[in-house]
């Protein structure tokens, strides 16, 4: 649903978002539309919010900056009540010389027709002081039902107890897709050429240039992200192309925002100031010491939003601005300070007055580059970094950012080599902040790039390391749901070493991942697959040529959907386009693969069986059960697929009885997708089978009732986990959320005796639906 709709059909709710996803400009531009709304009920802005309800075209927005109220709220030594956020909006309407409009504020307020909006929830870091933000959000809501509230907060920030609101109903901003990213493209160059920036034939150059560049997978992962694919606009309409990385692209970015501006500016014929070149030039520094006296604003605002100095906002007081900015000239000069406060003020988009004496960047994210950018330059940098990495979410990005910084603007690696060694040490304990840095190192090597890691000898040790670290993480079932899920397609861009890349991409054990299921009376011995098929064991499939292969397609030949050509014509080409128009988080190598139909399942089996019976190094007993005693690889009938999700004693669910959504990828879990397979481990499960409720529902052989439809099995992200649940649909269907696992079992038993099973088990009473 769009955003927009969620609001609607939640009255009180949490927005959660990665950095730059537009939890701010969503809640700021519906609180514009309502506000001009009122102001001008005959104009067209309730037409902004098409689908808005007219019974409520009168609501009055309240916007609230928590970080705002946090720091108000330092003097109130009490327990979080009501009065407490609306003490502060009243304190806040005073200060605006409003205090008349409070009266008639509460009144409506009483009525229901308010709508507040509290943004930035995890920007108050402070442990004790979000606690207490929170409870006064919790309490305030209480009070007023009836009113509409939408809190905003980082997707990583909300996965500790700290911030949860639990009795709020949280939905999280999708990423762009291919549609979204073309016509922001669009929308981008088309209002240039409208304020008259550019000629058409300009505009359509640049576009152009934009749009190739999309075409590169890592362009097109940062594209995704709202401001950032902003940021690359902005520097594509400036240089005419984009850097090959995220620091490269902030610090283009930085560079526009400071000087481009006060071109552009003085260039309109503004001269009653002097631009920041001749202010620099006269106290005889240049850019370079400006920017590190922002580089150090931006570090302190960010450390200021912890507790050390008691202060939790992430803004800049002009009397700081000034003094730092007097440092630079010969005198100490706080008049020409001043004069570059004027100048930064009217002529550079990178600082911006958020109130009268308060500044603070365009985003949270520049702000966070801008502080990298000092971390980066540090001389014990290595361990400061990870010094701050202990202190969690806050410093991740900032982290990140410094050390893509280091190699792509200084073209230095060994401090993050360095740091790699500070975040996996050879010793680890078994605690959170231990796996917390592990993951970050993974991202850091990514944000580095892997290949240029393994150029130096320590880098290939270190990671190998970090990749057993993250395969831990996984197989523990440590740090929270969502960063272990994060964690794990962290590990699917590395290299997932639970695979082998000599066997298809088959799991590296004895079996190749097949878990022997036992014999009973109705049902032979069988192997199932420990993890459903992955992307890139799927892909093997497609690049040995299977779709080319008539002889692993011989029931779609049978079937009329293939005579229609519904599936041949669209085999391979197709293949290579689901995953992608899924989204990022569905075609990591390690996910299951999805949006395959039951033919394409099959033909991967009968591939894979082929595969196996001529491999010379295939496990001997897999290769006695294929070549003598003909068993084959193939989808699991019900019957096989049920007894390995509820194990001997017949549970509800594989994990027992009692539904819990942190032991699988489900919808109370929060993920939105498929994760890497084998994320939610569980000692408990029957026979050590993973992923068989939650993730994704998958394909079983046989039909339910003889007709052309197939069954699906188990949960996915998005559905019902009791090991009992089934669907069934017809066997060309494809989805985001099915995909399917395999067996190895005699062929004679291909449509096993169902009927027998249930009766004998069912008799007994040992399952339960």
């Amino acid at each position: 649903m769009s955003a927009l709709e969620a609001a609607i059909q939640n009255k009180q709710m949490v927005l959660l978002g990665d950095p730059g996803s537009g939890k701010t400009t969503f809640i700021n531009h519906l609180a514009l539309c309502l506000a001009a709304h009122r102001l001008e009920p005959q104009s067209d802005w309730l037409a902004r919010l098409s689908i808005w309800p007219d019974t409520e075209a009168d609501l009055i927005p309240v916007l609230v900056t928590l970080r705002d109220f946090a720091q108000w709220s330092r003097t109130c030594d009490t327990t979080a009540e009501p009065c407490h956020l609306w003490n502060f909006i009243v304190n806040r309407l005073e200060a605006q010389n409003l205090k008349s409009v409070a009266a008639p504020l509460e009144r409506v307020l009483e009525e229901g027709r308010v709508i507040v909006l509290l943004d930035g929830l995890d920007e108050i870091p402070d442990k004790a002081r979000s606690a207490f933000v929170r409870e006064a959000i919790r309490a305030f809501a209480k009070r007023y039902p009836e009113t509409r509230l939408i809190v905003t907060c980082r997707v990583l920030s909300y996965q500790h107890e700290g911030y949860k609101l639990n009795e709020f109903p949280y939905l999280e901003l999708a990423a762009f897709d291919e549609d979204m990213i073309s016509r922001f493209i669009k929308a981008w160059y088309t209002e240039l050429v409208h304020l008259g920036t550019l000629k058409t034939d300009q505009a359509e150059t640049l576009k152009r240039g934009l749009e190739d560049s999309m075409r590169r997978p890592d362009i097109r992962e940062l594209a995704s992200n709202p401001l950032l694919i902003t940021v690359m606009a902005l520097v594509n309409t400036h240089k005419g192309r984009l850097p090959d990385a995220r620091a490269k692209l902030y610090e283009e970015a930085v560079d526009i925002l400071l000087w481009r501006w006060d071109q552009n500016k003085a260039i309109g014929g503004e001269k009653s100031l002097p631009r920041l070149s001749e202010l620099l030039w006269e106290a005889g520094r240049t850019d370079a010491d400006l920017r590190r006296v922002l580089w150090h604003l931006a570090f302190l605002a960010q450390e200021t939003g912890g507790a050390k100095k008691g202060d939790s906002r992430a803004d800049i007081q002009e009397w700081h601005l000034q003094k730092a900015l007097a440092e630079l000239h010969p005198t100490k000069s706080l008049d020409w300070s001043q004069l570059m406060i004027d100048a930064i003020k009217l002529r550079s988009g990178l600082l911006l007055e958020r109130e009268p004496g308060v500044y603070s960047f365009p985003h949270r994210t520049f702000q966070e580059y801008l502080a990298a950018s000092h971390l980066s330059i540090q001389t014990d940098f290595a361990k400061k970094a990870a010094g701050l990495a202990g202190e969690g979410a806050l410093w991740r990005d900032v982290i990140l950012l410094a050390a893509g910084r280091l190699f792509y603007v200084n073209g230095e690696l060994e401090k993050s080599i360095v740091l790699l060694s500070e975040l996996s040490p050879k010793e680890l304990k078994d605690e959170d902040v231990s796996w917390y840095k592990a993951w970050l190192a993974g991202d850091i090597i990514l944000e580095i790039g892997v290949n240029r890691v393994e150029q130096m000898e320590m880098g290939v040790e270190l990671r190998d390391r970090i990749r057993g670290r993250l395969v831990q993480i996984l197989s523990l079932g440590r740090l929270a749901a969502r960063e272990r899920v994060s964690a794990g397609d962290t590990l699917a861009k590395l290299g997932d070493p639970r695979f082998r890349t000599d066997a298809w991409y088959l799991p590296d054990e004895p079996l190749l991942g097949f878990v022997e299921i036992p014999n009973e009376v109705f049902l032979p011995a069988y192997y199932i697959a420990r993890y459903p098929v992955t992307m890139a064991q799927y892909e093997m499939f497609v690049e040995d040529g299977g779709y080319s292969q008539d002889r692993y397609w011989k029931e779609a030949e049978k079937a009329e959907v293939w005579r229609s050509g519904k599936i041949k014509e669209t085999r391979e080409t197709d293949f290579r386009e689901r995953p992608h128009n899924y989204g990022v988080p569905f075609n990591l190598p390690n996910h299951p693969i999805v949006g395959v139909t039951w033919y394409e399942a099959l033909a991967y089996c009968r591939w894979l069986t082929e595969q196996l019976q001529n491999w010379t190094a295939t496990p001997k007993l897999i290769a006695k059960r294929i070549q003598e005693e003909q068993w084959e690889i193939r989808l699991p009938t019900e019957a096989e697929w049920e007894k390995a999700a509820r194990g001997p004693q017949g549970r509800i669910y594989p994990w027992g009885d009692q539904a819990d959504p942190n032991l699988a990828n489900s919808y109370d879990a929060g993920i939105g997708s498929t994760s890497a397979v084998g994320c939610f481990p569980c000692d408990g499960r029957p026979y050590g089978c993973m992923d068989l409720a939650g993730n994704i529902s998958e394909w079983c052989l046989n039909s339910p009732s003889g007709d052309e439809s197939r069954v699906l099995r188990g949960g996915a992200f998005n559905e019902n986990l009791r090991t009992a649940y089934r669907n069934r649909l017809n066997p060309v269907s494809r989805g985001y959320n099915f995909g399917f696992r395999v067996v190895l079992a005699p062929l004679w038993f291909r449509y096993g005796n169902t009927v027998g099973l249930r009766k004998a088990v069912f008799g007994r009473g040992v399952f339960k639906r």
